[in-house]
């Protein structure tokens, strides 16, 4: 237990660490309220069987209630309802507290990874990383932390509740389930009733959910190249909130009868002091006092399971909590500060790179300047796209220097210029959204006239021009419902949107047609003689008649 705080302590933010004392405070609140009513039983059952020494008799006699009254018993019926009440406000404040907790972690989680290492992307396969960022701060919140939070007041309200059965000489062993039975029917159909709207709402915010969060994940070169990790953060946690929320009313549905049932109970008692005063005064002694004992063991019972409960489940996921702790601790948040220079300049000196014993490069050298058009040529395997990553900063080399603007640079300073550079990859990224927020992936204030002068030159006007829905068709997954042209074409006019110094090509014409590719390259080329730095990946040697600089790593 002392190792589960401790590492629940380090999880939590420090405003999350205050709201959690402050809950657990009010939790202690709710279970005192638990015994101070089951002492105002005690007094209500013995105004009714002044015979009993267990409780002066003479405290509510004191309070002006004739004897017989049907006040004392309303006034009981009265406090439990507002003690069900408190309850059920601090339950759903527990719930909405774990909730936020866990779409806090998901978030963090969601931002380490796509400002973490490239390695992690391409090795660890992404059914990984949806179990840390989805399901690990679920599993954390709901089944440790809630269940932590649970078991501390559990065991306050079990000393309490034993303390005050020991002052009144009080026996546990009566449980009047006839009573419930009305209450059990009655709550399991509301309840029932709201938890089928609550399923089919959470249904369709996990599907948008798992959709959110396989883009993001599927566009960590995007994201980091155009500056878009915190729209993309912010547009899965938007979701996953959403479906946090939908979880905790499940929870807060689900946590009703618990609070209602001592109300139901304590109404059935009131029915039995009722038919009391027509029965014989003895019987009704009995019955009153067996039914105050019914409230005591109707809290211990319940607390003492979930304790043993907790204990369970605690083993069962603790291996989400001691990868959020690890997470924690080994992530070390990159200090990414965007360049206002313009990069007019990439060297790269003396390269060495191997990727398992298989030497890719071996003391390689070449120059991008501003107002070149290099092509890069060669067969599969021979390092075009390490190249790129290696100009990126997303891999390493060996050994070597990188320069910008004549600068040598490491991967994380490289980081810093991302902003000046476009990158259109030979797979085309696509979000399963409009064919504007593609181009300016998720970006609100566009520019209208910037964008309609990309998707002239990047030949998507006719294209557009036939939908319904101009530039607000919606694409779907991967781009399923256009052809490979037209992905290809989208993801030109984005990069193109940009702006940028930098236009990074990589097989990006392998699905057009020859007369479109002419066209494209030479726009590139007019862009390349206006001062940029287009570097192109290519096989096909027609192309390469635009550029002025090739590079055949053939040779290397």
């Amino acid at each position: 237990m002392k190792n589960i705080f401790r590492n629940i302590i380090f999880i939590l933010s420090a405003k999350e660490r205050k709201k959690l004392l402050l809950i657990m405070l009010l939790n202690t609140a709710v279970s005192l309220a638990d015994i101070l009513s089951i002492a105002f039983l005690f007094v209500v059952i013995n105004f009714y069987s002044p015979q009993s020494i267990s409780v002066n008799t003479n405290i509510l006699a004191s309070w002006h209630f004739r004897a017989g009254s049907l006040l004392p018993a309303a006034l009981l019926i009265t406090v439990f309802l507002i003690k069900s009440l408190f309850g059920y406000y601090v339950y759903k404040l527990h719930y909405r507290y774990i909730n936020n907790v866990s779409s806090g972690l998901s978030k963090e989680n969601l931002l380490r990874y796509l400002e973490g290492g490239y390695e992690d992307y391409v090795n660890i396969d992404s059914a990984s990383f949806i179990r840390k960022i989805c399901y690990y701060p679920v599993e954390f919140a709901h089944f440790i932390l809630s269940g932590f939070m649970q078991v501390a007041t559990e065991l306050i309200l079990i000393i309490l509740t034993i303390t005050a059965l020991l002052i009144y000489d009080a026996q546990l062993l009566l449980i009047i389930s006839a009573v419930l039975i009305p209450a059990i029917g009655f709550l399991t159909y509301i309840t029932r009733k709201r938890l089928t709207g609550i399923r089919k709402n959470i249904s369709t915010a996990n599907e948008r959910n798992i959709q959110f969060l396989h883009e993001a994940l599927y566009g960590f070169v995007e994201s980091n190249i155009y500056d878009k990790n915190k729209l993309f953060v912010d547009r899965y946690a938007a979701i996953q909130q959403t479906v946090n929320n939908y979880v905790a009313d499940l929870q807060i549905a689900q946590g009703m009868p618990s609070r209602f049932f001592e109300a139901f109970a304590v109404f059935g008692l009131f029915l039995l002091i009722v038919a009391g005063r027509f029965a014989d005064s003895e019987n009704a002694t009995g019955i009153f006092t067996l039914g105050a004992y019914m409230a005591a063991a109707y809290k211990i019972i319940p607390g003492i399971s979930k304790i043993i409960n907790f204990n369970s489940t605690a083993k069962t996921y603790y291996y989400a909590m001691d990868e959020l702790v690890r997470g924690k601790k080994l992530w070390v948040k990159p200090t990414v500060c965007f360049t206002a220079e313009k990069l007019q300049e990439i060297s790269l000196d003396d390269i060495f790179f191997s990727y398992k014993d298989n030497k890719i490069f071996n003391g390689f050298n070449c120059t991008f300047s501003a107002g070149s058009f290099t092509g890069i040529q060669g067969n599969s395997g021979k390092g075009k796209t390490t190249l790129i990553n290696i100009l990126l900063g997303f891999l390493s080399p060996d050994k070597g220097s990188i320069l910008y603007n004549g600068k040598a640079i490491d991967n994380l300073e490289q980081r810093n210029y991302w902003n000046r550079i476009a990158y259109v990859k030979q797979e085309a990224f696509m979000l399963h959204d409009s064919i504007l927020k593609n181009i300016t992936l998720l970006e609100d204030n566009y520019d209208g006239s910037l964008l309609q002068h990309v998707i002239k030159k990047s030949m998507l006007t006719e294209f557009v021009d036939t939908l319904p829905e101009g530039i607000g068709k919606i694409i779907t997954e991967n781009g399923k419902n256009i052809s490979g042209g037209q992905r290809q074409r989208i993801a030109i006019a984005r990069a193109l949107y940009k702006e940028a110094d930098v236009i990074i090509l990589d097989e990006p014409f392998n699905e057009l047609d020859e007369a479109t590719e002419l066209v494209l390259m030479q726009h590139f080329r007019e862009l390349a003689d206006s001062g940029k730095i287009v570097i192109l990946i290519t096989h096909n040697s027609n192309s390469l008649q635009f550029c002025n600089q090739v590079i055949s790593l053939d040779e290397e």
